[in-house]
């Protein structure tokens, strides 16, 4: 193992053998009131562990996956453009369950205590519809109120009855 832990360019830190060592530094760095620098320690350590331990992937090649996805799953429907894309949620929010194995592995990262939080990545379908409508809301009212709309997608004449329909009340903005 290195004698050197790298905690951001172009500091390096001669330090320890053990990650031991490390957290009494660490535990060291917080009694004498040098927090910023405990924490960019603890970061260090914590970054050690995660590249050594787990496998990566960089914002760029998520990037780069989601335009491709994109682009492949792209299509005009009816409704407006349908594609695919990466959806990432926090672990906390995702309502699927996952299989045993991907529970063990998550348990293994959890005792780690190297992460802040942990998030699902899926590919989730959106339709964008170019051509909204905009209400206007009142909290406590179940009403909306209409104030603009463009193009005709969807139209205030066709949600409250007919071609021929129009909203209770003054209807302007289009």
């Amino acid at each position: 193992m290195s004698n050197e832990l790298k905690i951001g360019n172009p500091v390096t830190l001669e330090v320890v053998e053990t990650p031991e060592a490390v957290t009494q530094y660490g535990e060291m760095l917080k009694e004498l009131g040098l927090h910023t620098a405990a924490k960019r320690l603890d970061s260090a350590r914590r970054l050690t562990i995660a590249y050594a331990k787990y496998g990566h992937v960089t914002a760029e090649a998520i990037d780069k996956f989601g335009e491709k996805l994109r682009r492949e799953s792209e299509m005009k429907t009816k409704m407006g453009i349908q594609y695919n894309f990466l959806r990432f949620t926090k672990i906390g929010d995702y309502g699927k369950i996952p299989p045993v194995a991907a529970l063990g592995r998550l348990r293994e990262a959890v005792k780690d205590g190297v992460f802040d939080f942990f998030e699902v990545a899926d590919i989730f379908s959106k339709v964008e519809v170019p051509d909204p409508i905009i209400f206007g809301r009142i909290e406590g009212c179940t009403d909306r109120f209409f104030i603009a709309q463009w193009d005709d997608d969807v139209t205030i004449e066709e949600i409250v009855g007919g071609a021929d329909a129009t909203p209770e009340g003054p209807v302007e903005g289009r």
